[in-house]
């Protein structure tokens, strides 16, 4: 039982990091200058930054929300599963992994495409309008600081997938 265990945790980690890995960022857009220079499409643009910006930090209040809800469901499930008899204890340890898995897989992935096509339009209307937050921000934080914080919910599961494991082992 604890090789199936195995097996799926890796699984899904996998697939995590082949979907994290296809992700990847993209290429700030450009903007076609008659945006910039005519006062009404100007404006026009400044709105659609403010409803972009305002869409990633939606999506990300909404992923650390959600995802401190499926954190707390899976582990508590796997403190379920630590004073549970045999067998159920073994289905909990299994839902735990499974459950969080499933909301990673979904859940971030979406939202990680979702903020990649917005924060490189955001890119592009910054350096139109002659302007820098997001790309000042991504020049300052790295690539393997980005990638580390972008895959910090990959941590999370390492951690429940050991903890399963370890459960597992102790039956």
């Amino acid at each position: 039982m604890s090789e199936a265990y195995l097996v799926i945790g890796f699984l899904l980690f996998l697939a995590y990091v082949l979907i994290h890995l296809a992700l990847g960022e993209l290429e700030e857009v450009r903007i076609e200058p008659r945006r910039t220079s005519d006062a009404s499409e100007r404006r026009l643009l400044l709105f659609e930054y403010r409803t972009l910006n305002e869409e990633v930090r939606r999506r990300g209040d909404m992923l650390a929300i959600h995802g401190s809800i499926f954190v707390v469901a899976s582990l508590s499930l796997l403190g379920a599963a630590a004073s549970a008899p045999r067998g159920l204890s073994a289905v909990l340890v299994f839902l735990a992994l499974l459950l969080y898995g499933m909301w990673l897989l979904v859940m971030t992935s979406t939202s990680m495409k979702l903020d990649d096509i917005s924060l490189a339009r955001l890119r592009g209307i910054e350096r139109a309008l002659g302007f820098e937050v997001h790309r000042y921000v991504r020049e300052r934080a790295g690539r393997w600081w980005r990638v580390i914080r972008r895959f910090i919910w990959g941590f999370v599961l390492i951690l429940i997938w050991l903890g399963g494991y370890f459960l597992l082992l102790k039956m």
